[in-house]
């Protein structure tokens, strides 16, 4: 992983005050490769998100190569610049509607909040890990339907 991860970052190096003007298939390419974001999440981002996170993407490798150098790289960089982007916002569809759902890096607890606009923002899951944060909310919403109530077609199935 952090062969790839160098390789990607080099051949970003000379685009990375451009990312704007680089082809939408080698952006794909690279913020999959440094940001790594479940699709659901990657695939309702506007281009101007994905070039933002790119950029910070790329900040945190900088970072990372200077104080740790290029041999000793994490083997997950990605959950370093998921944690430095620290915001995301998704939508699910549920029988109701869309729910937005938005995941933050707390860094005082080392985990993941996810909240919905359906649970308000007192109503919070800890995730320890990002990579269950989609399947994390698809199964919260369905489990406590709209407005936080029991869901109302669990009796139709």
């Amino acid at each position: 992983m952090a062969n790839e991860t160098l390789d990607l970052f080099q051949e970003i190096k000379p685009h990375r005050d451009k990312l704007g003007d680089v082809h939408p298939l080698k952006l794909d390419r690279w913020h999959r490769g440094l940001v790594g974001l479940p699709d659901p999440i990657y695939m309702q981002l506007g281009c101007s998100d994905l070039v933002q996170q790119l950029h910070t993407s790329v900040k945190v490798l900088e970072q990372l190569i200077q104080v740790l150098g290029a041999d000793n790289l994490p083997v997950k960089p990605q959950e370093l610049s998921r944690r430095k982007i620290g915001k995301f916002r998704w939508y699910v569809q549920d029988g109701e509607g869309a729910v937005c759902c938005y995941v933050l890096w707390e860094a005082k607890d080392s985990t993941w909040k996810l909240q919905t606009d359906r649970h308000g923002p007192s109503t919070t899951k800890l995730i320890a890990t990002f990579d269950e944060v989609v399947d994390t909310a698809v199964a919260w919403i369905r489990e406590k339907g709209v407005e936080g109530t029991e869901d109302p077609h669990a009796e139709e199935a």
